[in-house]
């Protein structure tokens, strides 16, 4: 018997279910929390993260940043990524958003993605700063569909959230 096959094997099975199917299995989860079940939106969930599961149970620990605020942040992963202009680009990233009229994932990639063209910045200059703020680490599916599916007055509260409580750890 081989523990890693088996787990391959569930990732498998799981990828396979339709996203409807994967909500039943995470519908008790949502509940456990004690947060509404909005079968919409979690069937979005489930497309974006099945990818990422091995297990049913894994659920919350690949997506819980769709349904709440990260409350701490990988601060060893800040200190590698942060650098002297990051948050002076990621405040300059804040007021695009704030002004943007449509907030769908296409809509924010085009216009970040402006945004590092015009500043002659790699991806990564902004989008891990930037997945740091809103997820708390480095994970999760495509940056913009999670901004998409948090919506904007979630998405800009972490940012500024994010790069206070970044900013004064790192300068701590």
């Amino acid at each position: 018997f081989d523990p890693e096959k088996a787990k391959w094997y569930n990732q498998q099975y799981l990828k396979a279910k339709t996203d409807s199917d994967l909500v039943a299995l995470f519908v008790p989860v949502i509940q456990s929390k004690g947060l509404p079940v909005k079968l919409d939106y979690l069937k979005k969930v489930a497309g974006l993260i099945k990818e990422r599961l091995t297990f049913p149970q894994d659920f919350w620990d690949q997506a819980f940043y769709f349904f709440e605020a990260p409350s701490s942040y990988d601060m060893q992963m800040a200190k590698k990524i942060w650098k002297e202009d990051t948050a002076g680009n990621l405040e300059a990233v804040l007021l695009l958003l704030k002004k943007a009229s449509a907030f769908t994932s296409a809509s924010l990639e085009k216009l970040v993605n402006s945004y590092l063209e015009q500043n002659k910045l790699g991806f990564g200059k902004i989008a891990t700063p930037l997945r740091l703020l809103i997820v708390g680490s480095g994970m999760g599916p495509h940056l913009f569909e999670i901004m998409d599916m948090i919506g904007k007055e979630e998405t800009l509260k972490r940012i500024e959230k994010g790069l206070a409580r970044i900013g004064s750890e790192l300068t701590a």
